[in-house]
This record gives C-alpha cells, sequence and structure tokens, in this order.
C-alpha cells in the first residue's frame, strides 16, 4: 500500500477554442493537488496466479482561476480536474497449466470522469442547451492474453483487449454543436446547441505475434 500528495505548479492544460472544437492550445494552471491511495494484494495457489489493484485518486484544482473554453468555468480549491477517475481497480487471474504455457485474463474497471467545460458541474441532462448529460460513465473491460515458449529461441504470444467489444468513453468535453437535440442541423431561427463531444475507446483488437532470439 502506498498513500500520497503532490502539490503542482504550472500544470498544464488544453485551452479550446471557443468556437472551434477540436482547436485549442496549452496553458498552464497555478497549483493544482494529486492525492490518493494504490492497494495491490498478491495471492498464488499452485498454477494460478491472482493480483488485485486498487487506485483511489482525487486530482483537483487547488486555487481560485478561469478555464476557457466554450463556456467560462471558474475553479476553485477542491475542484475535480477533468479526464481523471477517482476510482480504477484490477483484477488478474495467470494460469500456468504447463511450464511453457501461461494463459491471463485482466479485468479493469473505472468510475466516471468529469467533462472538460463542466467542471463546476453546472450543467446537467435536464439543461434546455444540453443535448444529453454531460458526464462521461467510468467503463468496465476485459482482456485475455497467452504465452508459450516453443522453444529457448521462440515464444509464440497472442491477445484480445476488450474481449467483448465494449462502447465506452475515454474523455468528454462540452462544446458547441450544429445540431439541434433532435439531431437536425440548427437554422436561423435556432441558437446552436452545447453538447458533450467524447474519445471512444478502442473496440475489440486481437494481436498475434511471435518472438525469435538467436
Amino acid at each position: 500500500m502506498s498513500v500520497y500528495n503532490t502539490d503542482n505548479k504550472g500544470r498544464y492544460y488544453i485551452r479550446l477554442h471557443r468556437c472551434k472544437f477540436g482547436e485549442g492550445f496549452f496553458t498552464n494552471f497555478g497549483k493544482t493537488r494529486n492525492q490518493g491511495v494504490d492497494l495491490q494484494i498478491v495471492q498464488e495457489f499452485d498454477n494460478v496466479r491472482l493480483t488485485g489493484t486498487y487506485s483511489y485518486l482525487e486530482a483537483t484544482y487547488e486555487e481560485n482561476g478561469l478555464l476557457f473554453g466554450e463556456r467560462s468555468v471558474q475553479a476553485r480549491p477542491g475542484m475535480r480536474i477533468p479526464g481523471i477517475p477517482e476510482n480504477v481497480f484490477r483484477l488478474g487471474v495467470d494460469w500456468t497449466p504447463q511450464d511453457a504455457l501461461k494463459i491471463g485474463v485482466t479485468l479493469i474497471a473505472t468510475s466516471d470522469l468529469v467533462t472538460q467545460g463542466n467542471e463546476d458541474g453546472l450543467i446537467g441532462g435536464d439543461d434546455d442547451v444540453v443535448a444529453r448529460d454531460a458526464s462521461v460513465d467510468g467503463y468496465q473491460l476485459v482482456n485475455v492474453n497467452m504465452r508459450y515458449e516453443q522453444s529457448n529461441n521462440l515464444t509464440i504470444f497472442a491477445r484480445i483487449t476488450n474481449l467483448f467489444d465494449e462502447k465506452y468513453e475515454t474523455y468528454g468535453a462540452m462544446a458547441e454543436s450544429v445540431f439541434t437535440r433532435n439531431g437536425s442541423f440548427v437554422d436561423d431561427d435556432e441558437g446552436p446547441t452545447v453538447n458533450r463531444f467524447v474519445a471512444p475507446g478502442a473496440p475489440r483488437g486481437i494481436f498475434v505475434g511471435l518472438n525469435y532470439s538467436f
């Protein structure tokens, strides 16, 4: 177990262009803090190894300031920094049925994320200018891996990430949209809406390869 508390100055963040989502530049914020706890448990049973880890992280702004973007947010001490989950849990099972073969399964679960542009939490799903809830949900993924040592020189490996092809998001930002709540283009009589734009997580991936040393 480890416990930590780190104060930083000049942490950078992306300052989004107010009118052009996806464009912006990096700038610095005064004082921020990372504090949390990391736990790890390892247990072995014959040819099975269990590994569990849990991380709790509070990443916060620690002074007053102005965060620019589609909407200007007044940062205050204790406000969460967007894009960083507070809770991350991993559980791994490694099975070695024979000396040359190793099979592993890993479960990863995270809590929700604060969306950039809604650090103050004032935008919600019932806001008449927001097309949907402004939060970014946590996710759960399962990864599988296999490693087989054919000889002292040759190793064959395979890996499947996101085994069940879950649809998830890794980041979110509020920005002006050219679409209305029902999905049609805005017209001259309607003002633009403010929507949540997200970074989608990677779909299922399958990797196979070999290592040969000589």
